[in-house]
């Protein structure tokens, strides 16, 4: 599997490769690169079963514009650098928003990214929802204000 698309940033000074889905690789690539991080897919399987991750969005960054063109095969999982999830709305049944965020959770626990896990709402979610969160799980509260990019942005760089 390879990104959807890949930019070169001037902010970041980087390439920043973008992959919207996570699907089943069917080869074993024949080159991964070295300055990666590899998940196993098999040891993610033995450990947690068969499970459907569903990010909404992974972000891959580096100098290379070769060390961002594999995201996975049918062996390995390129460790993101950033796994981004949407929640849209914040209905009646609060409990769909707690399994939500239960899938987050597991996401983030079975990717491991590199820098965090975000969550972008359009909606403020309850404090109480956020309990069991790991601290690399950090939810924006979106709404109309565009200057929440501002925190993606700065944790691209870090």
């Amino acid at each position: 599997m390879i990104p959807d698309f890949i930019v070169r940033s001037a902010a970041l000074e980087k390439y920043v490769a973008f992959r919207t889905a996570i699907g089943k690789a069917i080869w074993r690539a024949t080159y991964y690169s070295e300055r990666r991080e590899w998940l196993s897919i098999g040891a993610i399987i033995e450990e947690y079963g068969i499970t459907e991750l569903k990010p909404d969005l992974l972000l891959y960054l580096d100098n290379n514009l070769e060390d961002v063109s594999l995201v996975a095969d049918s062996e390995k999982f390129c460790r993101p650098d950033l796994s981004i999830f949407f929640l849209h709305q914040l209905g009646e049944d609060e409990n769909q928003t707690v399994r939500d965020l239960e899938k987050v959770r597991l996401g983030h626990e079975i990717l491991k990214p590199i820098r965090k896990t975000c969550v972008i709402s359009n909606f403020h979610v309850p404090e109480h929802m956020l309990i069991g969160l790991d601290e690399n799980i950090e939810v924006i509260h979106f709404g109309f204000n565009n200057l929440k990019w501002e925190r993606l942005l700065e944790l691209l760089k870090a």
